[in-house]
């Protein structure tokens, strides 16, 4: 039985480029370039702590206490981040094929057009009031 591989891995976020991490109670993130920001949420109300946001700076460490997703982003120009990717679940990367077909074939507008013909069937037209 081979033991999981808890070596650090690097991965790089460009400006305005997000992710979203899940965290095991006691991993550590670290900010190899800076700055980078992190939107802390507790994952259950078991928590008891609320969410926050924090900048790491070049050189600076965050460590997990408990069970937590983790949003990272940029405020400005590129950061170098370093973690132990066996023990991080991460979020999923690309949109479902529902949305990007959507996105690409009709795009936004066909969207809104068909949520209101979808409300139109409910009898929500124009006008009428709700009891």
């Amino acid at each position: 039985m081979s033991q999981p591989d808890f070596t650090p891995k690097t991965h790089s976020l460009n400006s305005g480029q997000a992710a979203s991490l899940l965290f095991e109670p006691g991993s550590e993130l670290f900010c190899q370039q800076g700055p980078l920001r992190l939107a802390i949420g507790p994952l259950s109300f078991t928590d008891n702590h609320f969410g926050q946001v924090m900048v790491l700076q070049t050189g600076q460490s965050w460590r997990c206490p408990s069970r937590t997703w983790v949003q990272l982003s940029t405020p400005a120009g590129a950061a170098w981040i370093q973690y132990p990717a066996a023990r991080i679940q991460q979020s999923r990367p690309h949109p479902s094929r529902a949305a990007k077909r959507l996105e690409e074939e009709k795009g936004l507008s066909f969207a809104l057009a068909r949520l209101w013909q979808q409300l139109g069937k409910l009898g929500l037209r124009r006008g009428q009031r709700a009891a």
